[in-house]
């Protein structure tokens, strides 16, 4: 009898410890959608891995994915919120949300390269109440590693609807308040249009890198007295971060359209509240204003003397083209670059030398300049030269003679005589040829020290792109 009691006690045992390691493991896999903070150590599979130490992920590669289970108590919309750095190039996650029913909720964020955590959000459709199945997919179009993600939260979706920067497609069906008095088929989500002079609309902005931004939009009108009021104001504190009026000038027509730029200062990490206001000087009709967008001031190069193109910023590409810090790559037929530069001396003339490479036959680069507005300023088109390789580069001159004061645009266009791969693309710089075009050796500064690129000590035998150093000063300058 003692035998069977004992039996029977080790049976309940076991059975309890399995219903508490049971309870244990689910607990321990379940996270609550309303938890501060989310444990990413809760996880139920991974295709990656986990990163200790700071309670995030990390490692991932294009197409791996990761699956939680969340504990939802109240059937609601959401907002994400969660940091992330790193990745070799823009990190897209996708989340599928599945319930019980096997009814599917998706959302996803594409986060840039940072190389410090930045904080981002997303909103998430309504769940339904009781355990979600969470997988999330990371993918990326180019190299090897995603983003590291960590201090990932839930909290209840706010009717109000924050535009992320840096951000290229602005919604501007996103407004949290319309004070236009137009009807509503009359606002895409690339346009504003119907406006009547002193009629405004706002956006709120949640700036998750610390940076400096160029807003850029187009707008046209056939008045002669339009502008628009851009101004930026600290959502918590009301401080105003800028102000500025941008005029419009009348071009004939409420779809014909000029770009507008507008530099504003750094922007902490925090959240901003974005008006504009559109004056005329009367009741009428002010102007249509397309495509606002926000850009990287990093993207903004100076036509200064001896200034080089950030290669890895361009204001866009199209075709194959590959831009990183170093170089531009890989390039096949028809790709093309578009850089946003500013020039600060208003009589100043300009070349550009480009610093390019190609073992192969057929290669030509077109370089333009444009203003603003679309009109030619200068293009002219050389041949590249067949090379031993990919690496061992020519200087060739692009002259851009006087280039306006302000804004305008270099565009790179790669041609060549079949799709293969194209030209490597070195270094990109401004020339100031009123004060840095040698035009004889015999007459140079004798006191003058000239090196490579590099840094190495030379005296230029050969047409080339050498750093000139005299009275303290260094500057870029070409030698015919």
């Amino acid at each position: 009898m003692k035998t069977v009691f004992t039996s029977a006690r080790r049976l309940l045992m076991a059975v309890a410890a399995m219903l508490i390691a049971s309870t244990w493991a689910t607990a321990q896999n379940t996270i609550p959608c309303t938890a501060d903070e989310f444990d990413f150590s809760a996880y139920d599979a991974i295709d990656g891995k986990i990163e200790g130490g700071y309670n995030g992920l990390g490692s991932f590669r294009n197409g791996y994915t990761v699956t939680y289970t969340l504990n939802n108590t109240v059937q609601q919309a959401y907002t994400i919120k969660f940091a992330y750095k790193g990745g070799h190039s823009a990190t897209t996650i996708e989340f599928t949300f599945t319930d019980q029913d096997y009814n599917e909720v998706k959302a996803s964020k594409t986060v840039q390269v940072v190389s410090d955590w930045a904080y981002t959000e997303l909103d998430v459709p309504e769940l339904a109440q009781g355990d979600i199945t969470m997988v999330m997919k990371f993918t990326i179009p180019s190299g090897t590693w995603c983003c590291n993600m960590k201090e990932m939260s839930f909290s209840a979706q706010s009717s109000e609807k924050y535009v992320e920067l840096p951000t290229v497609a602005f919604d501007l069906l996103r407004y949290t308040e319309n004070q236009t008095e137009q009807a509503e088929d009359q606002r895409t989500s690339t346009a504003l249009t119907s406006f009547k002079n002193g009629k405004y609309v706002t956006y709120l902005l949640n700036n998750t890198i610390e940076n400096s931004y160029l807003v850029a939009f187009e707008a046209g009108t056939n008045r002669d007295d339009a502008s628009v009021d851009v101004i930026v104001t600290n959502k918590e504190t009301g401080e105003e971060i800028c102000s500025q009026n941008v005029p419009i000038a009348n071009t004939g027509g409420w779809n014909t359209t000029n770009l507008y730029l507008v530099e504003l200062p750094t922007l902490a990490v925090d959240k901003y509240v974005l008006k504009l206001v559109f004056n005329s000087s009367a009741t009428n009709w002010t102007a249509n204003l397309y495509n606002l967008q926000f850009k990287d001031a990093a993207a903004l190069t100076e036509a200064a003397d001896g200034n080089t193109i950030k290669k890895g910023s361009p204001w866009s590409t199209s075709g194959t083209i590959k831009c990183a810090d170093k170089v531009i790559d890989s390039d096949r037929n028809g790709a093309k670059a578009v850089y946003l530069a500013s020039n600060s001396k208003a009589e100043a003339a300009f070349n550009l030398v480009v610093k390019a490479a190609t073992p192969n036959q057929g290669v030509q680069l077109k370089v333009s300049a444009l203003t603003i507005s679309g009109d030619t300023i200068a293009t002219k088109t050389l041949d590249v030269a067949q090379g031993s390789d990919w690496n061992t580069t020519e200087d060739y001159i692009y002259e851009l003679g006087t280039l306006p004061e302000g804004y305008f645009f270099v565009v790179l266009d790669i041609i060549k005589n079949d799709n293969s791969w194209a030209v490597n693309i070195h270094e990109i710089a401004f020339v100031d040829v009123t004060t840095t075009a040698i035009q004889s050796m015999k007459n140079h500064d004798c006191e003058a020290v000239y090196t490579t690129l590099s840094g190495i000590r030379t005296e230029p035998a050969k047409p080339g792109l050498y750093i000139k150093t005299a009275g303290g000063k260094s500057v870029k300058v070409y030698v015919k």
